[in-house]
């Protein structure tokens, strides 16, 4: 609009609310980030205590089922390349589905 002043807010939005947006999606944001670090650190230590604990002939099998269904993309690897793919892989795949639960949890709570 021609002559229109632009520095004027939203008429329905006043700058507190818009300020208090900015903060949830700030803080959301920060949880999402917590909770993806966190779920890859829990995943890190349970693969970390598989692997020094248990048989191994067995503990291949144990972080293959930890981390499915990534884990059927380094099947074939044996060893220590086996725990590498399983900590950077698996680490992955559970900071993702750690921030995706977060985010869930944090849209259903807003409404």
């Amino acid at each position: 609009m021609p002559g229109a002043d632009v520095s004027q807010p939203h008429p329905r939005r006043s700058p507190v609310s818009v300020a208090r947006r900015r903060v949830r999606t700030a803080s959301l944001r920060r949880v999402v980030a917590w909770c993806a670090a966190m779920a890859a650190g829990l995943h890190t230590l349970a693969v970390l205590w598989t692997w020094a604990s248990g048989n191994p002939g067995l503990r291949g099998g144990w972080l293959v089922w930890l981390d499915l269904p990534i884990s059927l993309a380094y099947l074939q690897v044996m060893g220590e390349r086996l725990l590498a793919w399983s900590l950077v892989a698996g680490g992955l795949q559970w900071a993702a589905t750690g921030a995706l639960l977060a985010l869930i949890v944090g849209w259903a709570s807003r409404r």
